[in-house]
């Protein structure tokens, strides 16, 4: 299969041949490097051998999802080709390009081989995903939920039993009473709202949780506590407990020998002594 990109009629892109290049980048110039386009089209940072109009998803391994419509328009004068949320296969393909774009040594031989027939891929054995910008792993967080979203019809519902909790029974509760009004759509914010260490105010915290398929909550989902010195810091005055809710993990039914079952964000609850909770942060592990 190639990687390139064809537009439809409708603005909806096929990313199955967005990741190759194609005809509807409209343009054959070339710089010197026997790719077309122009070093313009190339984000700061990027491989330097990715023409962006002709591999449109390479953008979102520098530029977030909200701002890649307006800045694509401006580098390649056409509309941006974007997945829908209902195209399961494409969000993962998405996804992988951003990988792709910086190196990432794919474990399966279906992106092994889509990257592979690009110009540009180069796997590399120093991969570490701290490479990756800030936006990028937003991006690659927010595909992979839209993926899982895609696949399951939007959250799950709250499970009765967890097989990898290790909270005490009232700890529990309030974490499963929290999940499940925010499945109804009126979920505590707290006024301790982070993500990972930076503060956000409610509406920014609420962005993330709108997103679809975002910190579900599955009978597998492993949650345990956190000490006051990882990654979500201590959290605010009254915290007595920190839990942590492995969100991303996967199924461990499913074969994990793929891209798709890499996970990043967990959620972290600040209770108080009372199984209050307090504070409320997120992190992308990077």
């Amino acid at each position: 299969m190639a990687a390139g990109t064809t537009g439809s009629g409708t603005g909806s892109a096929n990313i199955a041949t967005v990741a190759a290049g194609s005809a509807a980048s409209g343009s054959n110039r070339t710089d010197g490097t026997g790719l077309s386009g122009t070093p313009s089209n190339r984000p700061t940072g990027l491989n330097p051998q990715i023409d962006i109009c002709q591999y449109p998803y390479a953008l979102l391994a520098e530029v977030s999802l909200a701002d890649a419509p307006a800045a694509y328009q401006a580098r390649c004068q056409q509309g941006w080709p974007g997945p829908s949320a209902t195209e399961c296969d494409l969000l993962d393909q998405a996804r992988n390009t951003i990988y792709a774009a910086h190196g990432y040594a794919f474990k399966k031989e279906k992106w092994r081989a889509l990257f592979g027939a690009t110009p540009w891929y180069k796997a590399r054995v120093d991969f570490k995903d701290s490479d990756m910008s800030k936006p990028a792993l937003a991006n690659v967080r927010a595909l992979k939920q839209s993926a899982r979203s895609c696949r399951s019809g939007g959250l799950p519902p709250i499970p009765t039993t967890f097989s990898a909790s290790t909270l005490s029974a009232a700890d529990q509760t309030a974490v499963v009473a929290w999940f499940t009004a925010r499945r109804q759509g009126n979920p505590h914010l707290p006024a301790y709202l982070a993500d990972g260490l930076t503060p956000l105010s409610p509406a920014q915290f609420r962005s993330w949780l709108d997103t679809p398929g975002l910190f579900a909550l599955n009978p597998w989902t492993p949650m345990d506590y956190e000490t006051t010195d990882g990654v979500a810091g201590p959290g605010p005055k009254g915290t007595t407990k920190i839990v942590r809710i492995g969100t991303s993990a996967p199924d461990p039914k499913i074969d994990c020998e793929s891209e798709e079952c890499e996970g990043f964000e967990s959620l972290y609850m600040f209770l108080n002594d009372r199984s209050e909770i307090v504070g409320l942060a997120f992190f992308a592990a990077g």
